[in-house]
Order: C-alpha cells, then structure tokens, then sequence
C-alpha cells in the first residue's frame, strides 16, 4: 500500500466514524427503501477531478430494496472524501433509511469499519496464516481470527513474535488480507497491555480478548480463557488497558461463552456483559452460545454437550442496544446464518464448518451477507482452480521467505474439495506427494489437482450460477447511478 492509499484510508475512516459521532445521524422518515452494506477491497476512485483510492471498508454504499423479498441493487455510493455533504443531500433527499442509520451508529460505536456479519473463529491449530490466506481467497468481505496467541508469548519470545504478527500479503492482488482479528489469551492486565501494545503496529482490524476457551492447558492451569467469566472486573480492567495503547481505530472486542459450570443464569451473563461494557469500555462481544463445562469435559466435548442457548444472546440485544453483538455456536449452514441476521445479530460466526468444509462455508458469503456481486475486481469468477492458482503463489513466497514446511502450508488445502467427485483421492494424492522431498508445493498442488474434473475445478459458486446474469446488469445500474450521484454531491 502506497503513502497516497494510506493518506486516503486515514482521511476516509477518520472523517466517517468523527461525523457520525459528532451527529448521531439518524433519519426522520420511519420507511425508507434503502439499506446500508459495506466493502473491503481498494478500487480507483474518482469524483470530478479528485482521484485516488479508497478501501471500500470505509465508503459506506447505500443499497436500495427493489421489494421487501428481492435481492439488493446498489446504487450510488456515499462521497468518501466529503462524508458530510453526501449525508446531507441524502438527507434531503429522504434516502437514509433505518438500516443506514444503525450501521451508522455501529460504526460510531465500534469504531469497526467493516461489518461483522459472518466471521471465521478462532481455532487452535487451524487459523493459522496459512488457512486464513485460503479464506480470504475464497471470501473477502468474512472477519478472520488468529488463533489464540498467548500474551507471554509476543512479550518473551521475539522469534516467535514476527512470524506469529505478521500479515502476509495476498498473492497478485493489491487487496490486503483485511478484516482480521488477533485474539489474545492471558488474565493479567498489565501483560495484556503489553501484548496489545507489541501487536499494535501490524495494523489489526480488532483484538480480542479470550474468555471463552475451556481447554484445561487455558482455563485450568492458565487461569484464563473461559475461566475470566468468573472475574469480569479483571477482564474489564484489562481491556481499558488494552484499549489505551491500541490505535483508536483498533477495537478491543471479548469472546465468551454464556456461562461456567454452574454459573450458567442468564443474569450471570448480563452481569459479566454490563462490567466489561461500562468499565472495559468493550462494545462488541462475540458470545458462544453455550455454557462452559471446565471439570469432566474435553474441548470438543464442550462444543457439543452444554446445550447451546441462543434466547441468551436475543435477549441481551434488547438489554444492550448499544452493544455489538455476534452469536457462535453450532451453525452449520448459510441459511441458519441467515435467520440469525434476521432476528436482529450483527453477526454470525462459524468455526467447524469453516474448517470441514471451506469452500461451501465461505463461497457465498459475500454476496449473500455483504452485498457484492458474484465476480471479482477483475471480472473473473471465483472458481476453485483460481484459488488454487493464487494460493500456489502464495505457499511459494511463504516457503521462500520464512522456511516454513511443505505439508504446513499445503494442509488448509485437504478440505477444499470436500463432497466433490474424486474428492478423496485429492487427498490422498497430497499425502503421497508430500513424501517425496523432490516436489514443490506447485507440483504438489499441481498433481492432486489433476485428478479432478473441470467441472468441479471451475464450478463458480452455487450464487453465480444463479445471479451472474443479474450481477452484470447491477453493476451497469451501479454505475449509472453512481454518474448521476456525483452531479448532487
């Protein structure tokens, strides 16, 4: 990213967030046809005779409802470099709807300037850099976490430290990984604050403080993870101390389960949400909808045994209107993503099924949940054999630059092809190439891919097949719209 892009991002975010704070935008009419949905990639950007970059994150784009039951059709987008004039004439235009207006606050609240409707969470051993690279590939508008990094871990071990921060690139792209989340792990505040302070010049969408882990080796003799549910004063103080040497446009944000042990009443959990919100100064909690068990059960058994409590989280919606909230927990399709979104969460986040199955889990996401249409930048459709393609470059920089290992950088590559014709011989094709020590990752890649059809390698998304023809017509409508707009502005 170049100075001019970096100035441009600053100006765009900064402008939006300090507008909508001083204002509290919020529009008079009670029915609106339009609704807001947002970007996260840069595009060249030109009004008039100002040009230069903006990251979509930031230019809000409203969207109108052609009916209450059809798909959304973008039409105009909201000047980036002049926030204030394009509310103004949108508002007199009576064009801010209420949906625009709770995004609004979001952002005020937060300080987020992406959305956090569908995330990937985090999971030991698998959200490593590698895996999140595949993700974003396939999806890039859906939040991704780090695995958990424990604080002592970034203050002691400076080895480990830049390998375990750092944000590789993505490969032949000038997008950047973006939206992405560090959560960290620890229960003493000043330890966490040193940790947020190392981590706050890789530039991370959010941190997030771990409160949910059962594992033993983290609850047990770590004294954190889920086991801080039962101390949300410690989480508070620790996360206003976070928060203080973080950039004000780098939230602290919590993940937590709904209780531990017996500790499982809802008013024990509204309690935990109240401290760390008024003392922590925490406005976005992303909540596992079941109850940690920390004697007797293993950690998968803890996402599967407690029943899972979704009433919880609705009901804290309504206790917290100012609070961001997002629900974990048991979600296994789109559709039940979806119907969450519906009742009123600002966010779903799914793990397992990211990990079984990531193609299925993440192709659709972003135009089912953030608005896009089904071709990329450069007009390509996403098929997996592009993927592919640019994860091979990827994997062949990252073995160059670090030395890292053959298997562990091809590994997030067994599951994408999960169900498909041949899918297991793919697999099984990896394993018996990654045994020869004359390979590269490419010929790796290359070998096991070729025992797929191109059907399956080229197969867009189950979306495009559907809506590629109205996609194209939306995006002359996008532009049109957008021409006429610049003439208000």
């Amino acid at each position: 990213m170049n100075s001019a892009q970096m100035n441009c991002l600053h100006i765009t975010r900064l402008t939006t967030v300090r507008y909508l704070r001083r204002t509290g935008f919020i529009p008079s009419s009670s029915h609106l046809p339009f609704s807001l949905l947002d970007c996260t990639v840069w595009r060249p950007f030109s009004v008039g005779t100002t040009r230069g970059f903006v990251e979509h994150n930031s230019c809000l784009r409203v969207m109108r409802d052609a009916h209450p039951t059809s798909a959304r059709h973008p039409v105009a987008y909201i000047h980036p470099f002049n926030v204030k004039s394009s509310f103004s004439v949108l508002a007199r235009q009576n064009q801010l709807s209420p949906a625009l207006a709770v995004r609004a606050r979001q952002i005020a609240m937060t300080g987020l300037c992406h959305s956090p409707r569908y995330s990937v969470a985090p999971m030991m051993e698998v959200t490593d850099r590698h895996f999140r690279t595949l993700s974003r590939l396939i999806s890039r508008d859906a939040v991704l976490y780090t695995e958990m990094v424990v604080d002592r871990t970034l203050i002691y071990n400076e080895q480990l430290r830049e390998y375990a921060l750092r944000i590789p690139p993505l490969p032949n792209s000038s997008s950047s990984q973006h939206p992405v989340v560090l959560q960290l792990g620890g229960s003493v505040p000043d330890e966490l604050e040193a940790a947020a302070r190392i981590a706050a010049k890789y530039g991370y969408s959010e941190v997030n403080l771990n409160c949910g882990c059962p594992s033993p080796k983290v609850a047990g003799k770590g004294c954190f993870g889920a086991a801080l549910m039962r101390a949300p004063e410690v989480v508070a103080e620790a996360t206003k101390k976070m928060a203080a040497v973080l950039p004000e446009t780098t939230p602290v944000t919590v993940k937590c389960r709904i209780g531990v042990d017996d500790l499982d009443s809802y008013d024990f959990l509204r309690n935990f949400v109240e401290i760390v919100h008024q003392r922590g100064g925490v406005k976005h909690f992303i909540i596992h909808a079941r109850k940690a068990i920390l004697g007797g059960l293993s950690p998968a058994q803890n996402r599967s045994v407690p029943p899972l409590k979704y009433g919880y989280v609705h009901r804290l919606l309504q206790d917290f209107p100012d609070v961001t909230f997002t629900i974990n927990g048991g979600f296994k399709t789109l559709s039940a993503v979806q119907e969450q979104l519906d009742v009123g969460v600002h966010g779903v986040m799914v793990g397992r099924e990211v990990m079984d199955k990531p193609w299925h889990a993440l192709c659709d996401v972003d135009r089912l949940f953030f608005g896009r249409n089904c071709t990329p930048d450069d007009g390509t459709i996403l098929t997996r054999r592009g993927v592919l393609r640019d994860y091979t470059a990827y994997a062949e920089n990252e073995i160059e630059r670090t030395g890292c290992s053959i298997r562990a950088v091809v590994k997030p590559l067994l599951q994408l092809f999960h169900g498909e014709p041949n899918g297991k011989i793919y697999r099984r094709a990896i394993d018996e190439c990654l045994r020869d020590p004359a390979l590269s990752v490419g010929d790796i890649i290359n070998r096991a891919s070729s025992v797929l059809s191109d059907d399956v390698l080229d197969a867009p998304p189950p979306s495009a097949v559907a809506h590629l023809d109205k996609s194209v017509a939306d995006d002359v409508q996008v532009c049109a719209a957008f021409e006429h707009r610049q003439e208000g502005l």
